[in-house]
């Protein structure tokens, strides 16, 4: 399953039955979702389950919608939970100490720069 990456960097997480609920659909929804490299998942630390990082979600009226670099990042990467979780929350010199997570939060330019450092890191 890879490393372990602490709470704290994931930045929190939803379970598939929150998520569900913020989302407005089903948790049978949800895991179709995620089967289908639609969202990001984990193996989650202690119980069963997966859980949703939520820096992958913004809100969009009551409930929660995914965000637009979501899909084209899982398409650069690849759908390794752990792996995108490391990619995303690692502090990095080549962006100035700033982790990727942080560059996607800053708009285009940010995304396309995390997209090629994700084509590039493709475990695949």
């Amino acid at each position: 399953m890879g490393c372990l990456v602490s709470s704290h960097a994931v930045g929190g997480s939803y379970s598939s039955e929150e998520l569900a609920r913020l989302l407005g659909v089903t948790s049978e929804t949800v895991r179709n979702f995620l089967k289908r490299g639609r969202l990001i998942a984990h193996p989650a630390l202690s119980g069963k389950g997966s859980r949703f990082p939520k820096w992958q979600f913004e809100p969009q009226g009551k409930f929660l919608a995914v965000v637009p670099w979501l899909e084209p990042l899982i398409a650069a990467y690849g759908h390794n939970g752990w792996g995108l979780v490391d990619l995303l929350t690692v502090p990095r010199d080549t962006a100035k100490g700033l982790s990727y997570l942080a560059l996607l939060q800053q708009g285009e330019k940010g995304v396309q720069t995390v997209l090629a450092a994700a084509k590039r890191s493709n475990p695949s």
